[in-house]
């Protein structure tokens, strides 16, 4: 686990997780802390890709 950071790469992350999950049932799990507030920013990338109970 580490934190929510913008140098993790999430910004990438959650709109191929939204194309992957069309073909493979899987689970996407984001934790740890976010100590600079970009938490904001990933919750909104998994509301518009519809992610918030795949």
């Amino acid at each position: 686990m580490g934190r929510i950071n913008f140098k993790k790469g999430l910004d990438l992350l959650i709109p191929s997780f939204a194309r992957i999950i069309q073909e493979y049932n899987n689970i996407l799990f984001i934790a740890g802390p976010d100590n600079e507030g970009y938490g904001k920013k990933v919750s909104a990338w998994v509301k518009q890709y519809n992610l918030e109970k795949k």
